[in-house]
């Protein structure tokens, strides 16, 4: 489960990480320190061979299944182990492979009540997110972006927190991830295969963070 994360980098900061990709939007980018479902965030796709463009999206694909009168509820994560198996998230894995610009994500402890956790890079920086991603049209025409963070179990440094993280992409992972062209469902899976092995530190925050209204630094600090 991937409830919330982070992407505190400034502009300049992401653009350098994203490199070469052209960004859609930018003037309306700012560093967030508490991003929940449902809110804009910040996705890397590949439009075509290889051509790389990030822009905001929606965290929460539609839901596709029949709800006999409920509620729709946004799919914000979607289990590495079962995409094959799902045909909706098995034709995305095809053809609707993102990036998600992070920089860490948050996971809850209960501690005389709930107590958030950052998991991030020890000395900071992006933490790329493979995610799904899909576009809708209303009936008036207008275009709904919207993602899915990928989830793994866990690495053995972090299952304390949960026992399943985001899937975080590797360097050599992330052309492979991105390039949907002439690319099957199970080509893309193949890329995850190759797990992040580079260091992650994890650390108590703020019980600030517990509300989806807070939004700025204070949310990140220690306790």
């Amino acid at each position: 489960m991937c409830g919330r994360f982070t992407n505190r980098l400034t502009l300049d900061a992401a653009r350098a990480a994203t490199e070469p990709a052209d960004w859609i939007g930018a003037e309306i980018y700012r560093p967030r320190w508490n991003i929940a479902p449902t809110d804009m965030a910040w996705v890397m796709v590949d439009k075509l061979h290889g051509s790389r463009v990030v822009q905001p999206m929606k965290w929460g694909l539609r839901q596709w299944w029949p709800t006999k009168g409920k509620a729709l509820i946004p799919v914000i994560n979607a289990r590495l182990e079962s995409i094959a198996g799902k045909p909706t998230l098995r034709s995305l894995a095809g053809r609707g492979r993102c990036v998600v610009l992070a920089d860490g994500w948050l996971e809850w402890r209960e501690e005389d009540g709930k107590q958030p956790y950052l998991a991030h890079r020890p000395e900071g920086g992006l933490l790329p997110l493979a995610g799904l991603w899909d576009v809708f049209e209303n009936e008036l025409g207008e275009r709904d972006y919207r993602f899915a963070i990928v989830t793994r179990p866990a690495r053995e440094d972090v299952a304390w927190l949960h026992d399943r993280m985001p899937a975080i992409l590797p360097a050599r992972a992330i052309a492979p991830w991105l390039e949907t062209a002439g690319s099957s469902a199970e080509q893309g899976l193949a890329a995850l295969a190759s797990a992040f092995d580079e260091p992650l530190a994890t650390r108590r925050v703020s019980r600030l963070m517990n509300s989806v209204k807070n939004d700025g630094p204070e949310v990140l600090a220690d306790a």
